[in-house]
């Protein structure tokens, strides 16, 4: 087994710039918040009924 002597692994702080700009992450957040929403509205409402 070779040993690495030097690190050609990409850090997670050298994505720190491309995560905020995400289309994709953006879009999967978007959809879960809206199946979401509308539970967490219902149980809000039931919990003012209280």
């Amino acid at each position: 087994m070779d040993v690495d002597t030097g690190s050609d692994n990409t850090s997670i702080d050298d994505k720190t710039e491309d995560f905020c700009e995400n289309p994709t992450r953006d879009a999967l957040a978007e959809g879960l918040m809206s199946l979401l929403k509308p539970t967490v509205d219902q149980l809000d409402e039931r919990i003012r009924a209280t």
